[in-house]
């Protein structure tokens, strides 16, 4: 293909993702949010400030046309920057109480993770407080991710090993179910599109023995988390790249491709 342009930025870029169809949002280390458009690189508006996560990530993410930003004064936005308008933004409550260190979307819901102070939900559309809860597990909140129905699922370190808590806000705070991985290592939760989830866990070098798995993939069942399959994936040379389609799961690892389903 052929370059069709490029734009210097104010500092590095940490990460790029779509707004819509025509907007790229790129972050930068700063904490700053530029948006530009993605047919002529022309840039949108004024960079946004938002605040650094924990993590060295920006508290930035974007839902169809949508920016969502939390600010270093605890003020989660939701901006459209195609019409250069900002929906709604909600004082994020006892701000000072818990390090943010994550921001999901999805689902129509935006999730606000704090650490000792559980998930929040937000409706993205209007900024209405749908509710709150708190995962159990022995430490800070890894990984969340906002899944159909809607369910938040979180998931915390849990005797060696990893505990999916998934939450049904809709309900009350309380876990709809939960799921133990005995196994440490890096934590990734995808959903499918029908009724099955799929779960990779990485596994941290001092778990993984000679001739052993270095990753396992796991298929969950949404409603109930009952874990229909695991399976373990040789060793590669990269981090496995992970696609899910039509309720399978497929992954590449070195030479070799993986594909799960029933």
């Amino acid at each position: 293909g052929r370059l069709l342009w490029s734009r210097d930025l104010p500092g590095r870029a940490d990460a790029v993702f779509p707004i819509g169809s025509t907007l790229v949002g790129v972050t930068g280390s700063a904490g700053e949010v530029t948006v530009l458009d993605a047919r002529s690189g022309a840039r949108v508006g004024e960079p946004v400030a938002a605040m650094v996560l924990s993590q060295g990530r920006v508290a930035a993410a974007a839902a169809g046309r949508f920016l969502y930003v939390v600010t270093n004064s605890g003020t989660l936005k939701s901006l459209d920057p195609a019409r250069a308008a900002e929906p709604w933004a909600v004082k994020l409550d006892a701000f000072g109480e818990g390090t943010l260190c994550d921001l999901a979307v999805g689902e129509g819901v935006v999730a606000v993770v704090r650490t000792g102070r559980g998930i929040q939900a937000f409706d993205a559309l209007t900024g209405e407080v749908l509710g709150s809860g708190k995962p159990t597990g022995e430490g800070g909140i890894a990984a969340v991710s906002v899944w159909p129905g809607p369910l938040i699922v979180a998931a915390c370190p849990a005797g060696g090993g990893w505990r999916l808590s998934a939450l049904d806000l809709a309900k009350g705070p309380e876990a709809a179910w939960e799921l133990h991985f005995s196994k440490a290592g890096d934590i990734v939760v995808a959903h499918a599109q029908e009724d099955k989830v799929f779960v990779r866990v990485t596994l941290s070098s001092k778990a993984v023995l000679a001739g052993s798995p270095a990753t396992l993939v796991a298929s969950v069942d949404r409603a109930t988390g009952k874990r229909d399959w695991e399976h373990g994936i040789p060793d590669g040379r990269v981090t496995p790249r992970v696609s899910v389609q039509g309720g399978r799961l497929c992954l590449s690892v070195d030479d070799k491709m993986y594909l799960f389903g029933k």
